[in-house]
């Protein structure tokens, strides 16, 4: 007796204690399926949702663009008098040898308005994705890159037609992001080796415009060197994209249809000195020009920044003195762009809202003509121009001695800058209107993510105010693109 209830008490414990296990085992498989929902959750407010967002922000600004503005209008009836292949040798021939961005621009003025548009929206959403996956920091938000897409001014690209500009600008950009892949990715395609054919269709592409083309060429071939001075082993395919994103800009250039092009475009839409300009005067023409758009207070993007860098250089460097230098080029803006009609006196206030007479829209600072050339007023709004950019390039070195991104900061800002400086070697300077600064804007907003990015490893009250910034400049921009299109 003793026996059995000795036995039925021990298997009555067993069966408790087995019980309790299982309750164990079902909370802990609770508990772990409600951290994955959770964690599946927060990936997709942190990852997924703000590219979910700019998709249906750029679908309302795509929403009511017409598609037979200015060049579009004219690619729009290629297609219904030749073939796509045969519009391929005749823009190769006879127009300017950009084969991939004007063939696409007749295709998709003849297709659907709609079919452009949601690869349009994509590209926008391929840039910032490019952005967030390589100048973003792993684990963080999406939301930087989303945002600085949208201090893109969509009023500078219609000057051409939406679907021309497009294809010539925001295409190339996308495709030159994804041609550079190999290089700010290193060995991250080793598991994904398909991707690489991507890879070597956006630089065919890129390469096939003239900006985008020596942007590309250049940052290959910077790679290259630094490698072959490091004395690391250079990849097959970084030699492949060398070659062709070289061999893309000697096709377009050595076009017959770019020559004639050359030899032809001298119209209403040149600088009529152009061909007694110096290389000096082109050089400084080109410096102008740029600096007298982006100073002017006009571009959310420059002033969003100019505060990034000045708050990066506070943070980073901990050295008043180094701060302090750092906000000039913000201060400048400020006073001589957002607020020069308040703050300076007409003398100089004309100086800095010159309009050439073959400008079509684009600003420049006035020419030191024989008129002018012994006038010192004349000469300021070239020293602060110059003197702004030389505290930016300090600003990005005294960040080199404080953290690791000042390196790709460093060739974001100088390869967007360079891509407007070679403007003034064309004769359409001007002609081509504001939609040359794309490239620009778009090395400006990779700026604004690599220093927002910084801030966030730094001060959470810093971050807070580059957020700030980011989030009210993409705002204002969105409302002043909205407004352009309706």
């Amino acid at each position: 007796m003793f026996c059995r209830n000795s036995y039925s008490s021990g298997e009555q414990g067993f069966t408790m204690t087995m019980e309790a296990r299982s309750v164990t085992i079902n909370q802990n498989r609770s508990a772990l399926r409600d951290r994955t929902r959770g964690f599946h959750a927060n990936k997709f407010v942190r990852v997924y949702l703000p590219y979910l967002l700019l998709a249906f922000v750029l679908l309302a600004l795509h929403w009511d663009m017409s598609l037979n503005l200015s060049d579009d209008g004219i690619f729009q009836d290629a297609l219904n008098q030749m073939s796509l292949p045969e519009y391929m040798a005749y823009l190769y021939l006879y127009v300017n040898g950009k084969v991939f961005p004007d063939s696409m621009a007749a295709l998709f003025t003849w297709l659907n308005p709609w079919v452009w548009k949601t690869i349009d929206i994509l590209m926008y959403l391929i840039i910032a994705a490019c952005m967030n996956r390589f100048f973003v920091s792993k684990g963080r938000t999406s939301l930087p890159g989303c945002l600085a897409v949208l201090l893109l001014p969509f009023s500078i690209l219609n000057s051409a037609g939406w679907v021309a500009t497009s294809t010539n600008y925001i295409w190339t950009t996308a495709a030159l992001l994804v041609a550079l892949v190999p290089l700010l990715c290193a060995g991250g395609l080793e598991k994904h080796r398909w991707f690489y054919l991507f890879c070597f269709i956006g630089c065919l592409y890129a390469s096939n415009q003239e900006q985008s083309g020596a942007i590309l060429v250049t940052v290959y071939a910077i790679a290259i060197a630094a490698k072959k001075y490091r004395r690391q082993p250079i990849g097959g395919f970084t030699w492949i994209s060398f070659l062709t994103s070289a061999a893309g800009i000697a096709f377009v250039f050595t076009a017959p249809g770019h020559r004639t092009r050359a030899s032809a475009i001298y119209s209403i839409f040149v600088i009529p000195e152009y061909l007694h300009m110096s290389l000096s005067d082109k050089l400084i023409r080109g410096f102008t020009a740029t600096a007298a758009y982006l100073f002017s207070g006009n571009t959310a993007i420059w002033l969003v920044f100019c505060l990034l860098l000045f708050l990066a250089v506070v943070l980073c460097c901990k050295d008043p003195l180094k701060g302090l230098v750092s906000a000039f080029p913000l201060l400048y803006n400020l006073g001589f762009g957002v607020f020069k009609a308040r703050l300076l006196p007409q003398s100089l206030y004309v100086l800095y809202i010159f309009y050439p007479k073959a400008g079509y829209t684009t600003p420049d600072y006035p020419y030191l003509d024989a008129w002018r050339y012994t006038e010192w007023t004349y000469y300021l709004p070239l020293f602060l121009a110059i003197l702004t950019v030389g505290v930016i390039l300090l600003s990005i070195l005294w960040l080199s001695q404080a953290q690791g991104k000042a390196v790709p900061l460093f060739l974001a800002f100088s390869a967007g800058l360079c891509s407007r400086l070679v403007m003034g070697f064309s004769p359409t300077l001007y002609g081509y209107g504001l939609r040359t600064f794309t490239f620009f804007y778009f090395a400006l907003e990779i700026c604004a993510v690599l220093l927002l990015d910084e801030l966030g490893s730094r001060s959470k009250c810093g971050a807070a105010v580059g957020w700030a910034a980011l989030a009210l400049g993409a705002g204002y921009t969105f409302h002043l693109s909205y407004l352009s299109i309706m």
